[in-house]
């Protein structure tokens, strides 16, 4: 779980950081882009690292053609898939809570009818 954790930090930490490369160019601000890609790419390598002592440890972790020897452009389209299906479940949970709110407070344990 830990690692898990440590790796969507990762994960997430990249995007900020190339997020905020790109906003600041964008805008002609003044950044040290080669800092910047030189700890992308520090992030790269120990990811990279990391699958490959897992994948040790493990074995692999997908038979071939699963998940980890699928394509970039195959592994961004099942993300945006699975957003998307996130998507659309938090907005007919809102439409539920916004249709019958009562229901919700009345189904809820330890409130009682009456």
């Amino acid at each position: 779980m830990q690692l898990e954790q440590l790796i969507d930090s990762l994960c997430f930490g990249v995007r900020d950081q190339l997020t905020s490369l790109a906003l600041k160019e964008k805008k002609r601000e003044s950044v040290d882009r080669k800092t910047v890609l030189a700890q992308v790419d520090t992030a790269l390598e120990t990811l990279e690292t990391t699958v490959a002592e897992l994948d040790t440890i493990l074995g692999p972790s997908a038979a071939p053609g699963g998940p980890a020897n699928a394509s970039l452009e195959e592994v961004t389209r099942r993300l945006r898939e699975e957003a998307e299906i996130a998507r659309r479940v938090q907005a007919r949970l809102r439409s539920q809570e916004t249709e019958n709110p009562a229901a919700d407070i009345a189904d809820s344990p330890g409130v009682e009818n009456q």
